[in-house]
């Protein structure tokens, strides 16, 4: 008889495009796909992989399905937006079963795994390794197959009698020995093409990332890469997705940015291109947009429907992006935004800006904001509060850099040297807004009937009246000044509130009879290349 394996995501809302839906994590799959490799494992044990979503999740009701399928071992990937839920669930899951044994690891447990048992005496094992297949197979291999003990597994720390034992990390994986996940067994497509999803597939091409940005924690600097071939294979088996809605089938690249290697990131297009003809898929990717280089907008002018670029621009002001080692070039971003404007005008971009860092203040992220919404009008900027994550530099330099922050997940920033409490607030309700500008379209277009995109017109100006004028009426969605969990309550109410939907249209276009240019002490002027 085989041992069951359960591998619990808790997997995030994608709030950027008009309706949520679930954003998948490939890390189940992936810790599947390599230990199903070892032949002794395979005949032993059955894995399955479980995906509940963060919003309204009760621990209970997770836990309940996880102990249905009579588990020996439970594994945990730990993000910032699902730390906490994990933590119920294994506390929930320990009370009914005291003999499973409970795994956790991922980027809210690495950089702590021994604090991690710690504080949580509901978990067995903490894997503090950068990726986790290996980890998951040998600690199998022990559990299942009763090879060794804890200790000869890597990259994990575990209670030995009254202490705590760390072992060494494994060494990485090779990237192209690990099977595929849509072209291989097919088993990460089940339920793709159901009438009620919205799918969405998540591939990755490479792992690391050569940069140093502070507030990022990638991992390895060195960069390793997925062949063009295999890669290839995935986008031709997406094919068979079919959605039952008539809805696209939305493939997200999770590197850190597949165009830092120009010839790579080329490749990559065309392959998709080619590999999706005809179909209705779309491929969504992260860059930094002094990547979107004239060559490869031009590939993008080939289909621009198929492509959806996120623009990590975080902040237009040189010192703040300094500050944090981020590379920005505004001349020549401006530039090719220039092209693809032109070029390329369909493609669906998304500037993302961060509001809170290091030096930067309220009037320094209102002129971001501006900047973004002309390089780019009416598409859609997502401006997020900086998160100094564990393991990231931020994280370890927080006092230098004149940073405080929330220490409960997602570690938002609450105040700097540069931006008070109450700066934080109005930034939060300016991002918050900008969601409902872009996500709920029918809104912006009517507070913001009549306003100009030349350059005596501000759209900021126009915002922050728009906010105000909202507030005034009681019908504020910015109540925290806490970003994530702002906007997952503004989402949830416009689309469960019919009335309240009904009421801030109504307030809008009311807004908008009443002023035909914004505030004057609000107005932002820049000098704007495009």
């Amino acid at each position: 008889m085989k041992s069951t394996v359960v591998l619990a995501d808790i997997v995030s809302i994608d709030v950027s495009v008009a309706h949520p839906r679930a954003y998948p994590s490939i890390t189940g799959h992936c810790l599947r796909n390599w230990a199903l490799r070892d032949e002794n494992l395979r005949e032993r044990v059955d894995i399955l992989t479980r995906a509940y979503g963060v919003k309204n999740v009760q621990a209970s009701a997770v836990a309940a399905d996880i102990l249905a399928q009579d588990p020996l071992l439970v594994g945990f990937s730990c993000y910032v937006w699902s730390v906490s839920k994990i933590w119920e669930i294994a506390a929930a899951l320990r009370r009914k079963r005291p003999d499973l044994r409970i795994a956790v690891g991922g980027p809210e447990v690495a950089p702590w795994s021994e604090q991690i048992l710690r504080d949580h005496p509901e978990v067995d094992f903490a894997s503090h390794a950068e990726e986790g297949e290996e980890v998951f197979r040998r600690l199998l291999r022990h559990l299942v197959l009763g090879e060794g003990s804890p200790a000869d597994v890597p990259g994990i720390s575990y209670w030995d009698g009254g202490e705590i034992r760390t072992t060494p990390a494994p060494a990485f994986i090779d990237l192209d020995s690990a099977p595929e996940l849509y072209a291989g067994s097919g088993a990460a497509l089940a339920g793709m093409d159901q009438p009620s999803a919205s799918p969405i597939a998540v591939l990755e091409a490479s792992r690391g990332c050569p940069f140093a940005c502070k507030y990022c924690d990638w991992g390895d600097r060195k960069t390793r890469y997925v062949s063009l071939g295999k890669l290839e294979r995935e986008f031709r088996a997406l094919m068979r997705v079919r959605p039952g809605n008539g809805d696209e089938l939305a493939i997200f690249l999770v590197d850190a940015d597949i165009l830092m290697n120009q010839r790579r990131g080329a490749e990559i297009l065309r392959s998709f291109l080619e590999g999706t003809q005809g179909g209705r898929q779309v491929l969504g990717f992260n860059t930094n947009p002094i990547f979107v280089t004239p060559e490869i907008t031009d590939i993008i002018a080939r289909a621009p429907e198929k492509f959806y670029l996120g623009l990590g621009v975080q902040s237009i002001h040189a010192p703040v992006l300094d500050k944090v080692s981020r590379a920005f070039d505004r001349q020549r971003v401006e530039r090719n935004l220039r092209y693809l404007n032109r070029k390329a005008p369909g493609t669906r971009v998304e500037i993302e800006l961060i509001f809170g860092m290091p030096g930067d203040d309220l009037d320094g992220f209102r002129a971001s904001v501006e900047w973004a919404l002309r390089v780019r009008p009416q598409q859609e900027v997502w401006a997020n509060q900086l998160l100094l994550l564990p393991g990231a530099a931020v994280y370890e330099e927080a006092s230098s850099l004149g940073l405080r922050h929330s220490p409960r997940p997602p570690y938002q920033v609450t105040e700097t040297d540069a931006m008070s409490p109450a700066d934080i607030m109005r930034a939060c309700e300016m991002a918050v807004y900008l969601f409902l500008f872009r996500s709920f379209p029918q809104f912006g277009r009517a507070a913001f009937a009549g306003l100009s995109w030349d350059t005596e017109s501000s759209y900021v100006g126009r915002l922050e009246d728009w906010i105000d004028h909202l507030k005034s009426v009681g019908l504020s969605l910015c109540i925290s000044g806490e970003y994530n969990r702002d906007i997952h309550a503004a989402s949830d109410r416009l689309h469960g509130d019919p009335l309240f939907a009904t009421a801030i249209l109504a307030a809008s276009q009311k807004f908008a009879q009443a002023r035909s240019s914004p505030s004057p002490r609000r107005m932002v002027r820049a000098e704007f290349a495009l």
